[in-house]
């Protein structure tokens, strides 16, 4: 048995039966409470009519017969409404309907499809209206957060933007710092080197003073202060270029950049040079034909490079000490076949030939070691702890140490 309302089945203690139109219906599809159904309905449930048999309004025939309802033999068909009442928990029953537990009071205002499509309409609006609340409420709160984050973007683009001023204005003071102590150093150096010119200058003007002189030419003591004139000059001179370091080997090409390749050379070294730290770089001395053996043509002229700093120079000779097989492979040049390349301390004319000479007067004499350092020239017999390095800063001297005529060494 199904209820004429909702279509679901009805148990006895639920059913109210139309004695009329025998329909079976749940007492709380027709909005009955609980309380009446139990106590007052009981009495009269065996003359119960259904609201759809009470509310027709009884026509007549001219015989007098009356017109069948149309819900007599059958059940009424429900309303979306009544249907939709069958949830007990949503069911209102402040307001009831006392003519539906009375069965001979008749209702001729409304009837219940049209009560129910009033109840769904009020139903509609209440909902609605929360809806458009809710819209309401949304609507304003994306208003409320649209507002945090755009607050919250503009803080943040403003710390960024004060991040990025602190950090350039720390980066120019430090550029500031830095050029302020280049120039520094560079005005340091100049005068140095106005200094050492004059110094010079007047040295050279004494030296030819001395040998015009024809009375002094040939005296011992002038032949003295002639030489130490030659060893002050040499040593200013070379006190000139302790920043520098001669790169030889390296093969001359047309078009080169002498500054690249001194970068490339630095990068195998191990070390980076920037184009700050280096004051020039260039090619020196003349060009100079070879034959041999192995090849023959234009020796390459060395590469003389003048760094910013002392320090570089050192670091970049202790390196090339260690790298002792340093090539021409990969630095930059066109195709050739790989050579040995040197690095050492730009020397003087003058200590070059000496240096020459030493290294010859020293392999001849037997002596294990002869090397530069700072621009001096320096012998040593042996490794031992008694053997003393002995400094050579003339011919005179390269005499003294090896015992060998350093001009019978350069003829043979």
């Amino acid at each position: 048995m199904s209820c004429a309302a909702c279509f679901k089945p009805v148990d006895n203690d639920e059913l109210l039966l139309c004695k009329k139109c025998n329909c079976r219906y749940h007492y709380s599809c027709l909005r009955i409470p609980f309380e009446y159904f139990k106590k007052i309905l009981q009495d009269v449930k065996n003359e119960w009519r259904c609201t759809s048999c009470t509310n027709v309004t009884r026509r007549y025939k001219g015989d007098g017969t009356p017109v069948r309802t149309h819900y007599e033999h059958s059940p009424p068909v429900p309303t979306p409404a009544d249907m939709s009442i069958c949830d007990e928990s949503q069911q209102d029953y402040s307001t009831i309907d006392h003519s539906i537990l009375n069965p001979n009071q008749t209702c001729n205002t409304t009837t219940t499809a049209e009560f129910s499509m009033e109840g769904l309409a009020s139903l509609l609006d209440s909902k609605l209206a929360d809806v458009k609340r809710d819209l309401v409420m949304i609507d304003t709160k994306l208003g409320a957060t649209k507002q945090e984050i755009f607050a919250e973007m503009k803080n943040e683009f403003a710390h960024v933007i004060d991040r990025i001023k602190t950090e350039f204005s720390e980066t120019t003071d430090f550029l500031s710092d830095q050029i302020k102590g280049f120039k520094t150093d560079l005005s340091i150096v100049n005068r140095k080197i106005r200094d050492l010119e004059q110094e010079n200058s007047r040295l050279n003007a004494e030296l030819q003073h001395l040998k015009s002189n024809p009375s002094t030419k040939n005296s011992g003591a002038s032949q003295e202060v002639i030489e130490k004139m030659h060893l002050e000059l040499n040593e200013r001179d070379q006190a000139l270029l302790l920043n520098d370091v001669e790169i030889s080997g390296v093969p001359e090409h047309q078009g080169e950049s002498a500054l690249h390749i001194t970068q490339t050379l630095s990068q195998k070294l191990g070390i980076s040079l920037e184009e700050r730290d280096i004051v020039s770089a260039e090619r020196a001395g003349p060009r100079k034909t070879y034959s041999g053996e192995d090849r023959s043509g234009t020796r390459p002229r060395p590469l003389v490079v003048r760094l910013a700093r002392r320090a570089l120079r050192d670091q970049i000779l202790r390196s090339a000490r260690v790298r002792r097989t340093l090539d021409t492979s990969y630095v930059g040049l066109p195709e050739h076949s790989p050579y040995p390349i040197y690095v050492n301390e730009r020397l003087t004319k003058t200590n070059r030939n000496i240096f020459w000479k030493s290294r010859r007067a020293g392999s001849a004499a037997g002596w294990k070691f002869v090397w530069t350092k700072e621009g001096r020239i320096y012998a040593r017999r042996t490794d031992s702890n008694d053997s003393r390095a002995v400094r050579i800063q003339s011919e005179k001297d390269i005499l003294r140490v090896f015992g060998v005529d350093p001009t019978a060494s350069s003829d043979n």
